[in-house]
């Protein structure tokens, strides 16, 4: 079998190691091997031309909770750990693409509405036809400072829904529909309107009496107040992403270079990259892709004190309610 990406004396000597590691546990041989695994996830689908270039990065990170596993069972015999690795690669690779496949759809289906229009330029939030490719349109037409009166319409109809919900809801549709809970509902939901699929902003239109068109459009206004936020996340996953690969080209570089001088330029600079490049992901953790209550506030024109006492009412009567249908659950 092919050796993908190394000699065969470099794949014997890493699959001794790894026997080694199963045999002694040595904590510094296995932060030697998860380094060179990671290495191999991020460059074996690219060698083997399953994936593009752009997307291995991505690829590395849904298989690095799985390295130990990795290294644990491995079982030595007819293939080398590489050749172990590249049959896994190759398998977790159709996953990864499912999981894209379902994230793509799932943005699809979040922002079907008025806004988004096939190609042929008809708009329509169903159709019975195969899968259409919809082309965000950019919401021209929609103004941002529209949404206090698109609040205010909701919340003065009440419409029954044409979708039916589920007999345990009922309960919780009749506590959300009394009162100022529904507002309450509405104003939580503002703060992440990218979250809601399409089959459950269905669900929330039969729960709170909400016109599914309605909710949509109000939804995907709000949502406008967080392109920025977007932006700048894309951004840095592109940055952290051009410092990964720099990082692992720097690890190659001082693999194959004999110059001392040489090495140790090599490793300030990859301790540099490492620096920054840890500070990026950092930073990209603490992205939060919601609006403030102070946002919400000032979109909706209300006091931040109503929206704070909005979230933490149905905070609390959601856990409340949930609390109940799990004690209900148990004999």
């Amino acid at each position: 079998m092919a050796l993908y990406p190394m000699s065969e004396a470099a794949s014997h000597d890493l699959t001794q190691r790894v026997v080694a590691y199963q045999q002694t546990g040595d904590s510094a041989l296995y932060a030697e091997l998860k380094r060179e695994i990671m290495e191999l996830l991020y460059t074996i689908p690219s060698t083997l031309r399953i994936l593009d270039a752009e997307d291995c990065c991505e690829f590395l990170f849904y298989c690095l909770s799985a390295i130990d596993n990795l290294i644990a069972g491995y079982e030595e015999g007819k293939l080398s750990f590489v050749g172990f690795l590249t049959e896994v690669v190759r398998r977790r690779v159709r996953y990864f693409l499912c999981e894209q496949q379902k994230k793509e759809q799932k943005l699809l289906l979040l922002h079907r509405s008025e806004f988004f229009a096939q190609e042929s330029g008809e708009i329509g939030l169903e159709s019975a036809e195969p899968p259409i490719v919809y082309t965000f349109k950019g919401m021209p037409t929609v103004d941002i400072t529209s949404l206090p009166s698109l609040f205010k319409s909701l919340l003065s109809k009440r419409t029954p829904s044409a979708y039916p919900i589920r007999k345990e809801l009922e309960e919780l549709k009749t506590v959300l529909t009394s009162g100022v809970n529904r507002k309450r509902m509405l104003i939580t939901l503002t703060i992440t309107p990218s979250l809601y699929a399409h089959h459950l902003l269905e669900e929330l239109s039969s729960l709170l009496l909400y016109d599914l068109t309605d909710l949509c459009r109000y939804l995907n206004t709000a949502s406008l107040a967080l392109h920025s936020k977007e932006t700048i996340k894309k951004d840095f996953e592109q940055t952290c992403t051009r410092h990964f690969r720099r990082l692992l080209e720097i690890e190659q570089a001082l693999e194959n270079e004999s110059d001392d001088d040489k090495k140790r330029k090599l490793i300030a600079l990859r301790e540099w990259t490492q620096e920054k490049y840890q500070k990026k992901i950092a930073k990209l953790r603490s992205f939060e892709q919601s609006l403030s209550h102070r946002q919400v506030s000032e979109l909706l024109q209300i006091p931040k004190g109503t929206v704070s006492s909005s979230v933490f009412h149905i905070k609390k009567l959601l856990h409340s309610y949930i609390d109940e249908r799990e004690v209900n659950d148990y004999p």
